[in-house]
């Protein structure tokens, strides 16, 4: 949708897309999209940004907090200052978020943390200018747009409120109540519409197959792996394909240790406020995805562990540097001892976060890693073929697809991956017998019938990829491959009408991609439609300068247009770029003798 100019479609984003339901973290990549392109650094830049900005805010209101936790009689300012720094900088280099910040489209992930320590850090201003509460509301209003795990937030500020300033409910009520009706109102508001009409029917709910209380016992294990890699984060991985638990006692030690964590939380909110703020908001960050909305699609993801790491560092810090008073009586020990820990936490953390960095960087290392790293290493094999075969390794590919089938024999994908591979080398009939097999699969949608009509194309048999790209188009008919695949039909058929009445849409955006209005420029130079061909094929030239076929195209539309010199200046061009480009080099020889 960021390739729209228009900002309603921009911002109603509804489907199955990463950004679904979240309009504000779309428009920001439509934004960049706009300014930047599509070259990823510019966004990664961006991100990093973000992430220095969060740091910034955490540590102020960490400090703020720590003035409360630890008053100047256990540490003094610039002591409570520098504790500060060491958690939120060991916050922002947790190689968690690597994911964060790399992956482009977990934007969301960081403005939900913003919208977060901006709601917390409000409510602390609110005690000395009241029109933060203003800014409150507004990262309760504004967040839930970037991604629904905002919608916690009022419920988080209510407990983080009763706990560090007002004392008790009653408090809350009485001095800000219209605060908490203005922000439960609107994130419950958010959060009724997105039960009603699922943003993600394809990935998200209980009707997709999976119970609720599968789910619950499967994400017990998924959250005891999370701790685990809050603190060691060695296991940390990009898909980690977690099977869904259906036997209850494979679950049962993990659940327990969940549901002792959990009513160990509870009874701290009732008897030690401050800690139960903390282990509680956990539980609260993590429910949505955890227990009341199913991701299927997604069961772990490590990026979820971002939000909670100052949940749960905050009070181990607090705790420890405590007990350590209560034991030394020595501030500048205590103080010591807990930097040097967080110290040398930072440093592995950076090390971990390092060696992450650089495997993002190359998507074949990337997911060569991941498919040691992962302890269902099927999908980490899937996406390792899928990019293989983007490279033209077709036999790395193709072994990674049957490592697939080896692990999942029942993997739709892999499948699909072996019917394309052996498409590219020719043996259509192996292919033909796969993808026959796949196109009842209702995830797969028109993929199946996509490459059998690439299948027929090859062997010239049109009437028949014609039908199957019609097949292909029944189940997506706004996928611009399947469309452009069944208007080349259409112009090797002479069908040129038909051919620009496929593209005719998709081709007026103004970042349409150079091949659709390649193949649209084609139609109208057929049709003598003359200047709707140039401005075609220049707008192609603008994406890929050097593309001596589309030059030759548009020195064909300048001769019938009698501008034979600027067509011959094409053909000459094309030829320097391409000398093997026959129809180029010919064309070249009859403008030149027509000039002459």
């Amino acid at each position: 949708t960021i390739h729209h100019a228009s900002l309603w479609q921009i911002l109603t984003v509804y489907d199955e897309r990463p950004t679904s339901a979240r309009p504000l973290s779309n428009l920001s990549f439509a934004i960049d999209r706009k300014l930047f392109g599509l070259n990823p650094k510019p966004y990664h830049w961006e991100n990093i940004i973000i992430q220095v900005i969060i740091a910034g805010l955490l540590f102020v209101l960490m400090r703020a907090i720590l003035k409360i936790c630890l008053p100047t009689v256990h540490l003094n300012t610039m002591r409570r200052d520098w504790l500060a720094a060491g958690m939120s900088l060991l916050w922002a280099i947790h190689p968690v978020q690597t994911e964060c910040v790399l992956y482009i489209t977990q934007r969301s992930e960081q403005f939900a943390m913003l919208s977060m320590v901006l709601g917390f850090y409000s409510l602390v201003k609110c005690q000395y200018h009241r029109r933060w509460l203003t800014v409150g509301f507004l990262c309760c209003f504004l967040g839930m747009f970037t991604k629904q795990t905002v919608l916690v937030l009022p419920l988080m500020l209510l407990l983080f409120d009763r706990a560090f300033i007002a004392g008790s409910f009653k408090a809350c009520w009485s001095q800000r109540r219209l605060f908490y009706i203005a922000c439960f109102a609107v994130c419950i508001s958010y959060a009724s519409l997105l039960m009603a009409v699922p943003s993600n029917p394809l990935s998200v709910g209980t009707h997709l197959g999976v119970s609720r209380m599968d789910y619950l016992l499967t994400q017990s294990q998924v959250i005891t792996w999370y701790l685990r890699n809050l603190f060691w984060p060695t296991g940390i991985c990009l898909y980690y394909n977690w099977p869904i638990v259906t036997d209850t006692a494979d679950a049962m030690p993990t659940f327990m240790l969940i549901a002792s964590l959990l009513a160990v939380s509870l009874l701290s909110l009732w008897k030690w406020p401050k800690l139960g703020t903390w282990l509680t908001g956990m539980f609260i960050v993590l429910g949505p995805t955890s227990s009341i909305l199913p991701i299927v699609s997604e069961v772990a993801s490590d990026r979820r562990v971002s939000l909670i790491i100052p949940l749960i560092l905050f009070p181990a810090v607090v705790l420890l540097i405590r007990g350590l008073l209560r034991v030394t009586r020595r501030p500048q020990l205590a103080m010591g001892s807990v930097m040097i820990l967080l110290l040398a936490a930072g440093m592995f953390y950076v090390n971990q976060t390092s060696r992450l960095s650089v495997y993002y960087s190359n998507p074949i290392a990337l997911w060569q890693h991941q498919t040691q790293q992962s302890p269902w290493p099927a999908g980490a094999w899937q996406m390792l073929g899928e990019h293989l075969e983007d490279e033209k390794q077709l036999a790395g590919a193709w072994q990674c697809y049957q490592q697939v089938l080896q692990l999942e024999p029942g993997w739709n994908m892999a499948q699909m991956g072996l019917g394309t591979v052996y498409i590219k080398l020719g043996r259509h009939d192996q292919a033909m017998k796969i993808l026959a097999s796949q196109t009842d699969h209702p995830l797969l949608a028109g993929v199946p019938y996509n490459a059998m009509g690439n299948i027929h194309k090859q062997k010239g048999e049109l009437k028949e990829a014609a039908l199957a790209y019609d097949k292909a188009l029944e189940h997506d008919p706004d996928n611009l491959d399947y469309r452009l695949n069944r208007a080349r039909v259409h112009n090797q058929l002479a069908q040129y009408q038909q051919a620009l009445q496929m593209l005719m849409p998709y081709a007026d955006y103004p970042d349409a991609p150079a091949n659709l209005l390649a193949e649209a420029g084609f139609a109208c130079s057929q049709r003598n439609q003359l200047d709707q061909a140039q401005a075609y094929y220049q707008r192609v030239l603008k994406q890929t300068p050097d593309d001596a076929i589309v030059l030759n195209s548009i020195g064909v539309v300048m001769a019938k247009m009698g501008k034979l010199a600027e067509a011959t200046a094409y053909f000459a061009r094309a030829v320097s770029i391409d000398p093997q480009l026959e129809e180029a080099k010919d064309n070249l020889q009859k403008a030149r003798q027509q000039i002459q």
